[in-house]
């Protein structure tokens, strides 16, 4: 399923593991150069600004082929269609670069695959619409192809577009086919994101979905917040009064179980982010207090914009404070201080790492059905005494 060297990406990842516990002084400089001897990563992986460098200049070099293209067939593109069929010939042609690149190159978060996978995914979705399907059809194209593609190739971001074209269908199958009311819609996504968060967090840590590990996590975000947007008064409020037709100023139906849901659901991630040590909660509870602030700023006038900014920033700081001076010596399993960390569990993952990679190695067999050359008593088929 995976496009790039599944044996690469496992040393890569023990490499990895193997840095991190490194840093932290729980190898030795021979223990580390070891593991790099005995796990070789040959994927060309560079730092983030090369790799927003090169995913750029791919392309601004596929829209000028693009462009050429066009102006070359400008007396025969006449009808949509016949530019649809262009953008399909040129993104069948990039995913065939990616593919190449990802085998004959050994790259690897390098720009170079997530641009080509942004102009392939990009020139089909144009020659979709340009075929002028209609919008639960091109959501539901987009969601397939989505799909094949973070399978093939699990980036971080790509794993969190395939997740908002899954929501981008069922939005546009439920508004356009059904046609669903705006509170049907706020449940079904609710319920959607509450499913996809609770697989995420079941599959993450399988072994078998370690290459999926990082994109899994970032969808598991992502869908804490489309959760959060599914019952924010603010969302429900601009999306279902264009669909209800609701007059400006005119009260959202059950406006108070909305109400409470925006002001509850932050807290609620707070604290299974405390009780579950799960950071994704905690960050993104955290996070959601300002949106939370921001929708009862939209509906009710308290204080001033920069005053209202003030206050949370004093109170933000203020509690910041505290808490790394409370948390110095370490309760209910947070701290703040690097020596009272347990490094336990990362020294286990790369054991693990190292073991199942090992464990999972081809073996070599060995032939017992011929002669083999005696090297003792007797003579062997060699000749051997």
């Amino acid at each position: 399923m995976i496009a790039y060297n599944k044996e690469q990406l496992d040393n890569f990842m023990i490499q990895e593991a193997a840095e991190a516990v490194k840093e932290k002084g729980l190898i030795s400089q021979e223990e580390w150069e070891a593991i790099q001897a005995k796990h070789p990563v040959k994927l060309y992986t560079p730092n983030i600004f090369v790799r927003i460098g090169l995913a750029l200049a791919v392309i601004i070099g596929a829209l000028l082929v693009n462009g050429l293209f066009l102006l070359m067939g400008t007396d025969l593109l006449r009808a949509a269609s016949s530019v649809a069929g262009i953008e399909f010939f040129l993104g069948i042609v990039c995913y065939f670069l990616l593919e190449l690149y990802t085998h004959a190159k050994p790259h690897y978060f390098s720009g170079i695959d997530d641009g080509l996978i942004i102009v392939t995914g990009g020139m089909m979705i144009t020659g979709f619409i340009l075929m002028e399907m209609n919008p639960t059809g091109v959501t539901f194209l987009t969601m397939f192809m989505s799909i094949i593609f973070f399978v093939r190739f699990p980036l971080r971001w790509l794993g969190v577009f395939t997740y908002g074209s899954i929501l981008a269908f069922v939005f546009a199958f439920l508004v356009n086919v059904i046609p669903a009311p705006a509170l049907v819609l706020s449940i079904v996504i609710f319920i959607l994101s509450l499913a996809t968060f609770m697989l995420t967090r079941k599959v993450i840590t399988q072994y078998r979905f370690r290459y999926y590990s990082e994109p899994i996590s970032w969808v598991s975000y992502a869908a804490l917040l489309s959760l959060y947007a599914s019952v924010n008064y603010f969302v429900v409020r601009e999306i279902g009064g264009n669909m209800m037709a609701l007059e400006p100023g005119e009260a959202l139906p059950l406006g108070w179980f909305f109400w409470i849901t925006t002001c509850v659901v932050p807290l609620i991630y707070i604290y299974l982010g405390i009780t579950k040590k799960s950071r994704v909660c905690l960050v993104t509870g955290l996070t959601l207090v300002a949106a939370t602030v921001y929708t009862v700023r939209q509906y009710y006038y308290l204080l001033p914009v920069e005053s209202v900014m003030c206050i949370a920033g004093f109170v933000m700081v203020g509690i910041a404070a505290l808490l790394l001076r409370y948390l110095k010596t370490p309760k209910h399993g947070f701290t703040t201080s690097e020596e009272h960390i347990d490094h336990s569990k990362e020294k286990s993952i790369l054991e693990s790492l190292i073991i199942a990679q090992t464990m999972s190695a081809p073996q070599t067999p060995t032939d017992t059905g011929g002669f083999g050359g005696g090297s003792t008593i007797g003579g062997g088929a060699g000749g051997d005494y």
